[in-house]
């Protein structure tokens, strides 16, 4: 067998394929109408396509029967809007999904089977689905589930099959990751990881079984572990900062019962993330990231600004830096900004003095940047206030954006300097207007003499105020290692 191609399923004893069709068969015949055609192609759970369905609820009046504090909400509906097919059980996500589950066929769905052209398409994607079970004959485990999804506008559906015992996402044939849509993997061990992140990701979207004790309580120790690797160390892999693992910790310390669909939804998130940040990691591999900066893909590109490129080491991003990141940046252009504004009023003064040409060309020259400066400041403020509170997924997409293909972040890097650039200008140019406009007031050598003198003394005294938090730093430094000597 080639090395580079997975191994065949190995689950536990053969199910009935035949008593499986043979469902399939009961299943399409209960169908009101012939099951059309269906195309199957495979997918994962990660790509469920919930978010993104189009929906639109019409309102109507409704007569409130006078039984209604008596009986269920859905008792007093017409029966045609909750009629569920024979054999299936609805459910209701925690976040207000309907999803359905046929318990003795294991599939699961939360396409609308209470519409009849999409069940009629569901029970004609299983139908095909259960044929190629008997044609291929895979071996699959006792605890598995089958998720299907059709819709009505597509002949095509999806689906992927979930193995309850190894936690794993699995299909009927051989898939690649390109196929799939999924990233690359550096070993077997590793894609295990991001087939176990589909698994919990299912459980997150199809709440109905509750999570085994035993996996709630590695939960809660990783995540108490996670909790002090942030507060011991300034490089910790784990993806949430030490806060956001103390409120998961409340949450699960704080539940008296996990069996229901709120918990179960809340642990598989959780899990679901623990495990995309192992495979971003390598976990378990002799090449595991084991610090934030750690590289372990080779370099494709060798001009990356060094700071953008910091935030996304082998393309993990992780929401902490980010946020120091971003909040670092705006003080800098919003202090930025306010300079501009004064060398902006200080041309504008200059120039009411120029007596020549040349002194007003460079003050014009002068007020011109400072201008532009101003507005690159505002205009970078105003694209990236609040991007220190965004979610892990957009900073992704955000750094994925602006990441060019040739020149990777060195176009973004120099947009993101531009105010600083441009405030040197300036102020080189209001030096410059000024040292002329003096130089056109003074008549005598002497006070020529005592002027560049005072400049001589101003620059030693901005050079020394430039570098004398760089020496308090220093010293400061020693004091610590005094401190820390004496306490040892």
């Amino acid at each position: 067998m080639d090395s580079s191609e997975p191994p065949p399923y190995e689950g536990s004893p053969l199910v009935d394929v035949q008593e499986l069709t043979e469902h399939a068969a009961i299943e399409v015949d209960a169908c009101e109408q012939t099951s059309p055609e269906v195309t199957l192609v495979a997918t994962t759970a990660d790509r469920n396509v919930r978010y993104d369905r189009p929906a639109t609820a019409i309102l109507s009046p409704f007569d409130i029967p006078s039984v209604w504090c008596r009986v269920a909400p859905s008792a007093c509906e017409s029966p045609d809007t909750f009629e569920i097919p024979e054999g299936w059980v609805g459910h209701t996500h925690p976040e207000g999904c309907p999803y359905y589950v046929q318990p003795e066929l294991k599939v699961i769905t939360d396409a609308n089977i209470q519409d009849p052209s999409i069940y009629a398409k569901l029970c004609g994607a299983f139908y095909a689905l259960s044929e190629h079970l008997v044609n291929a004959q895979p071996s699959l485990p006792q605890d598995y589930e089958i998720y299907i999804y059709v819709d009505e506008h597509s002949d095509t559906g999806r689906y992927y099959l979930i193995d309850y015992e190894k936690r794993a996402e699995f299909w009927l044939r051989t898939c690649t990751t390109e196929e799939l849509g999924i990233p690359e993997a550096s070993s077997r061990t590793n894609l295990a990881h991001l087939l176990q992140s589909h698994f919990w990701n299912h459980v997150e979207f199809f709440p109905h079984r509750p999570v085994p004790a035993s996996l709630v309580k590695e939960l809660l120790a990783i995540l108490c572990h996670a909790r002090s690797d942030h507060l011991t160390s300034n490089d910790s892999t784990y993806p949430w900062t030490a806060e956001k693992y103390d409120e998961h910790i409340q949450i699960l310390t704080a539940a008296k019962d996990f069996d229901n669909p709120w918990m179960t939804c809340f642990i598989g998130r959780a899990w679901a993330r623990i495990e995309i940040s192992r495979f971003d990691h390598y976990y378990g591999e002799p090449y595991a990231r084991i610090t934030r900066f750690q590289k372990r893909l080779p370099v494709v590109e060798q001009a990356h600004e060094a700071e953008l490129e910091s935030l996304v080491p082998d393309g993990c991003t992780y929401l902490l830096s980010w946020k120091e990141f971003v909040a670092e940046r705006l003080t800098h252009w919003e202090h930025t900004s306010w300079k501009a504004v004064g060398l902006l009023i200080a041309n504008a003064c200059l120039l009411i003095l120029s007596r020549t040409k040349w002194s007003t060309s460079c003050g014009l020259a002068a007020a011109t940047v400072s201008t532009t400066t101003l507005f690159s400041g505002q205009a970078l403020v105003y694209n990236h206030v609040d991007m220190d509170k965004v979610s892990v997924h957009d900073a992704i997409a955000y750094l994925r954006h602006i990441r060019g293909k040739t020149y990777g972040y060195t176009p973004a890097a120099m947009i993101s300097c531009l105010p600083k650039a441009l405030l040197a200008w300036s102020i080189i140019f209001t030096a410059v207007n000024m040292l002329g406009i003096v130089l056109e007031h003074i008549d005598s050598t002497f006070a020529l003499i005592g002027f560049v003198g005072i400049l001589i003394v101003l620059s030693l005294a901005i050079l020394f105020f430039q570098h004398y938090r760089s020496f308090g730093s220093l010293f400061s430094c020693g004091r610590r290692e005094d401190d820390v000597a004496d306490l040892v």
